[in-house]
């Protein structure tokens, strides 16, 4: 039988195939990895490893799919060693560095209105319904009942959305502070797409989820109003689909965590409760 290949082992396979050199770990985990490395063709480079090949495949489609739309290239792609070599966006300021939020908000406006596309092909691309619903499987049984009780809710209210907004088109899926960076010519472009299919709305959730910090909760909710207000008058969806969107990524969010081992966050799950009460009429 033969052995199964470490992250240690592609990373090695990876080097010798496309010659990187200077490779520093970003994270390393016992499934996958993120270095940046240079090589002598494409120069700056992230290599990224997942045993998971759908993963990466489908990063690396959405990424030939988005070309042109404001996002890092891809150089090359090993399915069989799950290997993919991307572009190195640099400076690669990442948005969550801007102090104003109105900038922030701004910044976010310019990306979402250029990465949007109708694949040629939708087949092989997940849902985000089907995320949802997934993920409130996955946490049916669990013993936090704000999350279990949380993830029916946001599966109702995803499925809602479906309906309510029938355009399927090709999203981010991780539309958050640090996969949005500065490029050198000064704009931002996108990282790390994940590749799945839905209204664009359901790309601006991820977003306010990462808008919260550790201030005061009554600050926080300040805070959210402020930047649902924004988002809703540039972007022209009403804020009463976005609060329950934010509430929906929140408990999203905190399902995989539960389905990863990791510990989730009783401050954001509860902070969704109380804003998705405070806001849905």
């Amino acid at each position: 039988m033969a052995k199964k290949k470490t992250v240690q082992d592609r990373l090695q396979t990876a080097s010798r195939k496309w010659g990187l050199t200077q490779v520093e770990s970003i994270y390393v985990k016992e499934s996958r990895a993120v270095y940046r490395a240079y090589c002598e063709k494409f120069h700056e480079v992230i290599l990224k490893i997942h045993t998971n090949d759908v993963s990466l495949a489908s990063e690396c489609r959405a990424l030939k799919d988005m070309r042109g739309r404001a996002c890092c290239q891809v150089y090359d792609f090993d399915r069989e060693n799950m290997l993919l070599l991307e572009e190195r966006v640099l400076p690669g300021t990442a948005l969550k560095q801007e102090p104003d939020w109105e900038k922030r908000a701004a910044s976010f406006v310019q990306v979402f209105g250029s990465i949007h596309v109708v694949p040629k092909e939708e087949a092989g691309y997940s849902s985000y319904l089907n995320w949802v619903k997934d993920a409130c499987g996955s946490v049916a049984n669990g013993t936090n009942k704000w999350l279990s009780d949380g993830m029916r809710l946001a599966a109702g209210i995803a499925a809602e959305m479906f309906k309510k907004y029938p355009e399927r088109v090709l999203l981010h899926g991780d539309l958050h502070h640090e996969n949005i960076v500065r490029d050198p010519s000064g704009n931002y472009v996108v990282i790390d797409p994940k590749g799945v299919m839905g209204p664009a709305i359901f790309d601006i959730p991820r977003f306010l989820l990462n808008e919260l910090d550790d201030r005061e909760t009554f600050l926080q909710k300040a805070h959210m109003d402020k930047m649902i207000e924004r988002l809703s008058r540039l972007l022209c969806y009403p804020p009463a689909d976005l609060y329950p969107l934010f509430f929906m990524e929140v408990m999203l969010a905190n399902a995989w965590c539960f389905e990863d081992g990791e510990e989730i966050s009783e401050r954001e799950v509860r902070f969704a409760w109380e804003i998705l009460h405070n806001d849905i009429r």
